[in-house]
């Protein structure tokens, strides 16, 4: 599911416009867990950047993952890089000179893990330097990296003169790492109250690798402070796998809902049946609602009128699904 970029890490996102803008290439500088790899491969395929503001520019942008390059050959090079940028199964240098010589859209090259470019083959850094020094302002790369030292080879000379630029990734602020945490508590269909997730999000230094770590070692039955502690030692499977399983059976029991029930309706009788048993609080069912902005601005009124209305469509599809309220607190499945 793509994120609203527009939302996600706006801070990223503006400073990315005024690089992008001077046509330029440049480096992007991160720490691992920080969630630029989601970032970047979600704005690239963005719908809403896209006619936003990549169109009106005339700026094409794609993303690769080095990791792929794993036979490190500059035939493979080719085979990928020219099937991101022409949809190609088995294109040719040539093919890529000729669309480069022909657009007249900016294009930009995201690559990920960028110092496993030192590990290739020496035609693969020919090859962009050649289209980077012919097609100047036409075609450029983003290297992407925790840091730049491979770039003090000779043989990135070169790229190391046109990559000035630098973007640096930094961690996410408060609200940021906040919704990163509720996110990821309604995948994993776990609950923390408002003191956990404060504690969380400063202890997890706006790193949303520490948040998915710390909540996978929490499905094991750690207590938030003992997840923190050995959110590095191994994942139990068999726990994991069994709370993956749950979501899926989960998942697949609804779909036959889906035809007959609003989106939000559908949300919520998602919401309700992961959590049967448990009272789910208007708060929680709010920001099942609007999770950009943490529930904020759904009423109370809202959320009973569509308690109401999943209740009389139940009713009409014959399912015997009985939706309880707690005064006061929220909705609840009994089990």
């Amino acid at each position: 599911m793509l994120v609203n970029m527009q939302d996600y890490r706006p801070d990223i996102t503006k400073k990315l416009k005024r690089i992008i803008l001077t046509k330029e290439s440049f480096r992007i500088e991160s720490k691992t867990g920080l969630g630029k790899s989601k970032y970047l491969r979600n704005i690239v395929k963005n719908p809403k950047f896209n006619n936003s503001f990549l169109k009106p520019n005339k700026i094409k942008m794609f993303y690769i993952d080095c990791n792929r390059f794993y036979k490190k050959s500059t035939k493979q090079f080719i085979k990928i890089f020219g099937n991101a940028l022409l949809g190609k199964n088995n294109p040719k240098l040539t093919n890529i000179e000729d669309f480069l010589r022909k657009t007249d859209y900016t294009i930009y090259f995201f690559f990920d893990e960028a110092s496993l470019l030192a590990n290739m083959e020496e035609g693969v850094l020919n090859i962009l330097t050649a289209l980077m020094g012919s097609f100047k302002n036409i075609f450029n790369i983003v290297l992407i990296s925790q840091n730049f030292n491979f770039l003090e080879k000779p043989q990135f000379l070169y790229i190391k003169k046109q990559t000035v630029l630098t973007l640096k990734f930094t961690p996410q602020n408060k609200k940021q790492i906040n919704n990163t945490i509720n996110d990821f508590c309604i995948k994993f269909n776990i609950r923390l109250n408002k003191k956990q997730v404060e504690y969380l999000a400063k202890k997890s230094k706006g790193s949303p690798l520490v948040v998915k770590q710390t909540l996978l070692k929490v499905l094991e039955g750690l207590s938030l402070q003992k997840a923190l502690n050995q959110r590095k030692t191994k994942i139990e499977p068999k726990k994991y796998l069994e709370f993956e399983k749950n979501q899926k059976t989960t998942k697949q029991n609804l779909r036959e809902y889906q035809k007959f029930l609003t989106r939000n309706e559908y949300l919520f009788l998602e919401k309700l049946i992961s959590n049967i048993g448990l009272i789910v609080t208007r708060d929680e069912l709010a920001y099942v609602l609007s999770p950009q902005s943490q529930g904020e601005g759904v009423s109370n009124e809202a959320i009973d009128q569509i308690i109401s209305r999943l209740r009389k469509d139940l009713k009409k599809i014959n399912k015997n699904i009985i939706i309880k309220n707690k005064r006061g607190v929220g909705y609840y499945i009994e089990e």
